[in-house]
């Protein structure tokens, strides 16, 4: 199905920066709409830092490399296969190109929310930043214990969450989150670039920093931690390549320029939007302009490769009506606020999470937490902050029966009366959020450094015998 009188928000935003442009912009600035002239870049801001620390970021200041925000070759690794040894990585790292800033477009989904993409303009990612990003986020040697690496609790084939409910931590106790998606992360709210559930963070780098020395989750000492990793003649090389020499911020950071690759595909409702801002275009029009006849011509081949069920346009209505009020949330391309909420999950224990509250002590803030994003959300399950929420229709039926009241429920429940949705409204509202879902990146996993104990003092393999006399 391709055609529908519907007209959201979301599908003018994409009408506005598509129908005449016809182009994926370069990340612009908050001021003004996306449209066919690539935009500047944002004045620098720099990264959010501790005061008293800072990182030498060691980049080329000429020609940048524009490519597209989640090209499959930012995450594909070094070329071969088996552990990464000195030889190769020295190869790698000897081609400029590696070096060179990147200027990332934006896919079509984004394009829309373009003043809403993180400005890396004072810290522009290169590919050798990013790659060493991946092998940390795989590497289990962060971790205290060497048990779990980021991609644990960040599965690449569950949308990069878990499956289970929570995740222990390296001390075997059980954690009290589920892990949030990192998919999309290069979004921010309005400027502020708050993470993890609570907001505590001030950045994707800060979240990630926080992660490796929390005690309850990876459980790293930050001097070990940078001690074991000098050890690693690979690592070290790729620091002082790209970051001047190891230190914890640059950890962060290159492990958060690799997350802020991470985003999702042009979902089925991406598809359909566009063509919505095509098909009405006169016939006459798109004779005098063979340019635009092909966008016309692409947009409408795409949503027929995609298509999005009858259910889903039904869905669709629900989403940003009045009935369900779903996107006074969950609004945006990336489908979220990225703000705090209470809906009462988990608010009935004895010892409740309050969310946000222990964070800034406010009574705004009790039991309050982030909006997820619905983008790949048919992946993520379970849902909530607590994964007490088995299934998308689990979720539906939660708002539908107004949550839990408490001292401190979203205002927003007061507009959405308990039982206003029939048995086939919620199924609509499903079919909506899985439509909303695109492909995952794909990532390599493997060809991470060689660990010492296995290579000899040029950071070759070692052979069985070599490595047994060790």
């Amino acid at each position: 199905m391709i055609r529908t009188p519907t007209v959201c928000l979301f599908g003018s935003l994409v009408l506005l920066a598509l129908v005449m442009a016809g182009c994926r912009p370069a990340m612009a600035p908050a001021a003004g709409p996306p449209g066919g002239e690539r935009p500047e870049p944002l004045p620098p801001a720099g990264l959010p830092r501790p005061a008293t620390e800072s990182f030498k970021s060691v980049v080329p200041a000429t020609a940048r490399e524009t490519i597209e925000l989640g090209d499959p070759s930012l995450l594909a690794g070094i070329p071969g296969e088996g552990p990464l040894v000195i030889s190769t990585l020295t190869t790698w790292l000897a081609d400029p190109a590696n070096h060179v800033p990147l200027q990332y477009q934006l896919p079509g989904w984004l394009v829309p929310g373009a003043g809403q993409v993180k400005d890396l303009a004072a810290n522009p990612p290169t590919r050798a930043k990013i790659e060493l990003g991946r092998q940390l986020f795989f590497d289990p040697r962060l971790s205290a214990d060497g048990s779990m690496s980021c991609a644990t609790c960040h599965d690449p084939d569950h949308g990069f969450t878990v499956a289970e409910a929570v995740m222990p931590g390296v001390s075997g106790a059980a954690g009290r989150r589920n892990p949030p998606t990192l998919l999309n992360r290069i979004m921010l709210a309005v400027g502020d670039d708050r993470q993890m559930w609570d907001g505590r963070a001030e950045s994707v780098e800060d979240a990630l920093l926080h992660t490796l020395s929390d005690p309850a989750e990876m459980g790293a000492d930050r001097e070990t931690l940078l001690a074991r990793l000098a050890e690693i003649e690979c690592y070290r090389i790729q620091f002082e390549k790209s970051y001047g020499s190891l230190s914890w911020p640059a950890l962060g950071d290159a492990i958060g320029q690799f997350v802020r690759c991470l985003v999702t595909g042009d979902a089925p409702y991406d598809h359909l939007v566009r063509w919505r801002a095509y098909e009405t275009l006169p016939a006459d029009l798109l004779a005098e302009d063979p340019s635009l006849a092909a966008r016309h011509a692409a947009a409408r081949e795409a949503a027929e490769r995609h298509p999005v069920s009858a259910a889903a346009v039904r869905g669709e209505d629900i989403f940003f009506g009045n009935r369900a009020w779903c996107s006074a949330c969950h609004n945006g391309v990336n489908f979220t606020d990225e703000c705090f909420h209470n809906i009462g999950v988990g608010l009935d224990r004895p010892a409740p999470d309050l969310g946000r509250f222990q964070v800034t002590g406010r009574d705004e803030d009790w039991g309050a937490f982030k909006t997820p994003t619905i983008r790949a959300a048919v992946h993520t399950a379970p849902y909530m902050h607590d994964g007490s929420v088995a299934t998308l229709l689990d979720v539906i039926e939660w708002y539908a029966h107004e949550g839990r009241d408490n001292r401190n429920l979203d205002h927003r429940y007061r507009r959405i009366p308990g039982g206003i949705l029939t048995t086939e409204d919620k199924h609509d509202l499903v079919a909506f959020i899985e439509a909303c879902s695109g492909p995952l990146p794909v990532v390599e996993r493997g060809r991470l450094p060689l660990d010492p104990q296995h290579a000899d003092d040029r950071g070759r393999p070692l052979n069985g015998r070599q490595a047994a006399a060790r």
